[in-house]
């Protein structure tokens, strides 16, 4: 049976990115369909230097909204008994 080792790298830290304040996010308008919406900055930096969007300038103000639950009623299946 092969024996394998684990060595230790080097960690690089790239960019730390959080995603619970406003300043987090962007409202920008994709130029392939004309919608505007809301994403994460460094998606939207993304898209923008690729000149896939634009940023909407005076965009209104985000409301954070819980999302919305579903909950399905799950019909019991019989059991075989063999």
């Amino acid at each position: 049976m092969p024996n394998f080792s684990i060595k230790e790298s080097e960690k690089k830290v790239v960019k730390e990115i959080t995603f619970n304040k406003e300043s987090d996010y962007k409202v920008v308008k994709l130029k392939s369909t004309g919608k505007v919406v809301l994403l994460h900055s460094v998606q939207a930096d993304k898209l923008i230097s690729e000149k896939k969007a634009e940023v909407v300038k005076g965009a209104v103000e985000i409301i954070e909204a819980n999302p919305v639950r579903t909950v399905k009623k799950v019909n019991k299946t019989p059991r075989v008994s063999g």
